[in-house]
């Protein structure tokens, strides 16, 4: 373990870039979480707020720099990577989804498709998995294919044996990734909405993710070593819960940084995200 913490030294010093593994491509994001290295790293928010948005961000640029592996709990594989090809494209899903979609839009959207076949990364066709089902795809593709990533759209909709309570499954999955990152040595990405209830009247203008709003209770965010917390007041505004303000323009996202294991000074934060 020195001779590898001392080459990793070497390493650091010859390369005082800040950010570090792989990247999001977004740039306010790997500065300000340092890149994607070996972690877990959990995007908390409510319904609506964007977290599959910036989940496919991510994936469109991991696929282009490492193989990995995409677990779609929320929505079938099918339309998790319309989405994918939709960001790649800058073409809308609901036009690739509807066959809306002129002559140079058709011949783009195909040559992604044929693309995304020869990147050697695969989804997990399964709406409840268990941690050990996706350790056991995860562990056979990074021997076949090398895989660098994972990511795991949500947690929240992973199942664990024997488990009933809220708080029990969430321990039981929130160990399983944070095992899998450490056995596979790699960045893995997880969405989870948040436990506490930000729609009702009672937090209203608070409705910030706050650390300990992690669906479930505290296993999340006490595994993760990044957790970040999305907020789109936009969204509010539609569904009358919330006045028009101008902090918060209609087409961003508000990420906070509410947790950093790599950052020593503990500081929330905050980045804004456009949506395109």
């Amino acid at each position: 373990l020195a001779s590898e913490n001392l080459a990793m030294l070497d390493y650091m010093l010859a390369n005082p870039d800040p950010v570090r593994g792989l990247r999001s491509h977004i740039p306010s994001l790997d500065k300000a979480i340092g890149g994607f290295t070996p972690e877990v790293y959990v995007i908390y928010g409510a319904t609506g707020m964007g977290k599959s948005t910036l989940a496919v961000s991510i994936a469109r640029e991991f696929i282009k720099q490492a193989p990995g592996l995409i677990v779609s709990t929320e929505s079938p594989p099918a339309r998790w990577l319309t989405k994918l090809v939709a960001s790649l494209t800058k073409i809308p899903s609901d036009l690739i989804e509807s066959g809306r979609l002129t002559g140079e839009q058709v011949r783009l959207v195909k040559q992604t498709y044929e693309q995304l076949r020869d990147h050697k990364c695969h989804m997990v066709d399964a709406p409840s998995p268990t941690p050990n089902q996706v350790r056991a795809a995860f562990l056979d593709g990074q021997k076949k294919y090398g895989y660098g990533w994972l990511i795991v759209d949500s947690g929240s909709k992973m199942s664990a044996p024997g488990a009933t309570a809220i708080y029990d499954i969430t321990r039981a999955v929130s160990n399983g990734l944070q095992d899998i990152y450490r056995e596979a040595n790699v960045p893995v990405i997880v969405t989870s909405q948040i436990g506490r209830d930000v729609s009702d009247h009672s937090r209203r203008g608070k409705r910030m993710p706050q650390l300990n709003d992690g669906y479930g209770g505290g296993p999340i965010e006490h595994n993760a070593g990044v957790v970040i917390g999305l907020y789109y007041h936009q969204y509010y505004v539609d569904v009358g819960l919330e006045d028009p303000n101008p902090d918060f323009p209609p087409d961003v996202t508000v990420a906070r940084i509410l947790k950093s294991r790599w950052n020593p000074g503990g500081r929330v934060s905050s980045i804004r995200l456009k949506f395109v």
